[in-house]
């Protein structure tokens, strides 16, 4: 009995794509929440000048301290290279109405350039 013996063949070799298919979703993925979260920061900036712009235009222009205060701390936000002399000198004319405990009313000249520059603003 004298049976040939076949030889032994080496274990085929399987490739083996799931690692590469699993990188690159989890790229993909990546890149798409890192594009989410810009476009709502993004987003966001906008929405934020949109408040301070709206805050801008309801200014109590009666009270001339709280109108001051209020321009100043919120005008800030829009200067930009164009404006900034503009800004600079409401800033200065609002000054005499600030720091003080009893303060007159805001004069028409302040009034109007306040007015015009809040309207200026994109």
């Amino acid at each position: 009995m004298n049976i040939p013996i076949r030889d032994i063949k080496p274990n085929a070799e399987i490739i083996d794509i799931w690692w590469y298919i699993f990188l690159s979703v989890s790229v993909l993925i990546i890149i798409t929440a890192l594009m989410l979260i810009a476009l709502y920061l993004k987003n966001k900036k906008k929405n934020y000048k949109k408040t301070l712009l709206k805050q801008l235009k309801n200014l109590p222009f009666n009270d001339s301290k709280t109108t001051a205060y209020m321009f100043t701390s919120l005008a800030k936000a829009f200067v930009t290279e164009n404006n900034i002399k503009e800004y600079e000198e409401i800033v200065k004319m609002l000054e005499t109405y600030k720091y003080k405990k009893e303060v007159p009313p805001l004069d028409e000249k302040t009034k109007e350039k306040i007015i015009d520059f809040i309207k200026r603003i994109k």
